[in-house]
């Protein structure tokens, strides 16, 4: 295995926000953030953190991973997601490209789609009062959904 130093310091100077690379590595976005304010040293990172990054460095292209592609949908996803106080998910079909908001009456009630191109992007539950206003940008949920792809 060869971490390369140079893929995490430009993964992590490239706009890709943290919530992305949180989502497609699991990297946590504190980490994150820690790493690209230099609060901690990458030098100390894991090696499973390190492969994590370099990995999803190369899986991106390079860091390219937005492209112009319009996501159907996304405008009213993010303003449903935002304006509900309580829980809700976000879908995406890969399939055709759209992306929508399911809001729910209580915490713990999901939809279950059968459909292998349709996935949770995101999601808030009620089970945490500050859980419940989360938000997300249409910027954060595209770089979740192009990581996806």
């Amino acid at each position: 295995m060869i971490i390369d130093t140079k893929k995490i310091e430009a993964l992590l100077n490239a706009n890709i926000s943290a919530s992305a690379i949180q989502y497609k590595t699991g990297v946590r976005n504190e980490a994150v953030s820690k790493y690209r304010s230099g609060a901690a040293d990458i030098n100390n990172m894991t090696l499973d953190t390190a492969k994590k990054l370099c990995d999803f460095w190369d899986l991106s292209k390079g860091g390219k991973i937005m492209d112009n592609t319009k996501i159907k949908g996304l405008k009213r996803a993010v303003g449903d997601f935002n304006n509900w106080q309580g829980a809700a998910r976000v879908y995406y079909d890969r399939s055709d490209e759209k992306v929508w908001t399911n809001i729910y009456a209580g915490p713990g009630q999901w939809d279950e789609y059968r459909d292998q191109n349709i996935v949770q992007i995101l999601s808030k539950s009620t089970n945490s009062i500050l859980g419940r206003d989360d938000k997300t940008t249409m910027r954060q949920l595209a770089e979740m959904i192009n990581a996806d792809r």
